[in-house]
Parts: C-alpha cells; structure tokens; sequence
C-alpha cells in the first residue's frame, strides 16, 4: 500500500534527522527531502483516488445505474481502541476523500449517491432475512438453507443496503470498489 509505504519510508529519514542538529545543514538537507517524499506521495494517493472514483462511476454509467448506494463509515474510527494492525489501517484511511470525488463525479454525469448504513449488511440473508454471522468463507443461513460464497454475500450486502433504503425492486446488485475506505456498494435499477 502507497501510506503503509510512506509511514515507513517517512520513519527512516525522520530516524536520520533526529540524530542531527536541529536547523544544521543535514538536518535541512534531511527536511527537503522529507518535504520532497510527503509531496510526491501526496500526489500519489490523490492520482489512485481519482482513478479509482472514476473506475466506480464509469462502471455505474455503463450499467446504467440511477443512485449509487455507499456504505456510511464516516464514523468508524470514533472511539474505538482496535489491535495495533487494524488501528494503523484505520488511521490511514482517507475518510471522506474518496467518498466526495465519487459523489462529484456521479453529480457531473447526473447519478444520485447516498450514503446507507452497512449495519448487519453482510450478515443478514437475502432471500429471509434473517441475520446470522457467516462461517469463514461461507455463508449459509440457517432458517432456508441458503449458501454462498462471502464475495457472493459481499454482493448481497448490497442487495440488503437497497431493500433497507426500500428501493430495491429486483435490480442486479454489484459490487462497485472493494479497495477503498470501506466497500464501496452499488445496485441496478431495473424498470418493470
């Protein structure tokens, strides 16, 4: 990953610049090139952003969607203390940014977005809906025996975020971009 990269890379040179004299000659040598990097890979982020945003809408556009659904994870990172792997995941997110260059970029080719609780999404079954936790890889509901597959139930978890919002009237769901701050969801209108 381009963050994990940078805190890494960033943590070398700040490990060399602190064994010099604040202001010496090294030290601001050691600052230009830090100042260098954080630049370069500030570029970087917003350039995969961009290009991911873009690749969500124009997958949308094609499919002919009205509304793109997004899963709400604005607050995912409020008050809660995870292990030290999924903290340093968290705290790289770039919350909202790639959320708001999906949302300008649908607006510009007239596509609605709205952003939907993922609250037991990928738990609960689409065909009864009742919730159960899925098993490893598998999902297999209980109550009707449904199985799948968990990138299955990750589509049916959009399925689930449209009939929460009640406009789910038998479109195709599908996944939009499962890389970014959370999975991004998005359904099929159909007419009848």
């Amino acid at each position: 990953s381009v963050k994990q990269y940078t805190n890494k890379r960033l943590a070398d040179i700040q490990k060399l610049q602190a064994s010099k004299k604040k202001n010496s000659c090294q030290w601001r040598k050691l600052q230009r090139r830090k100042n260098r990097f954080l630049a370069q890979q500030r570029r970087r982020t917003r350039d995969i952003e961009h290009k991911v945003s873009h690749a969500v809408v124009e997958s949308a556009v094609e499919r002919q969607v009205g509304t793109l659904a997004l899963g709400d994870v604005r607050d995912i990172a409020d008050g809660k203390r995870l292990n030290r792997k999924s903290q340093q995941k968290v705290s790289n997110w770039s919350h909202g940014k790639l959320r708001a260059y999906i949302t300008y970029k649908a607006e510009a080719v007239g596509m609605k977005v709205e952003l939907v609780n993922e609250k037991y999404t990928t738990q609960t079954c689409p065909n009864c809906g009742e919730r159960h936790k899925p098993q490893g890889r598998h999902y297999r509901c209980p109550v009707c025996g449904d199985e799948l597959l968990v990138n299955e139930a990750i589509i049916d978890a959009a399925l689930g975020m449209a009939k929460f919002r009640g406009e789910y009237q038998g479109g195709m769901p599908t996944v939009g971009c499962s890389g970014c701050n959370g999975d991004t969801m998005e359904y099929v209108d159909q007419e009848v």
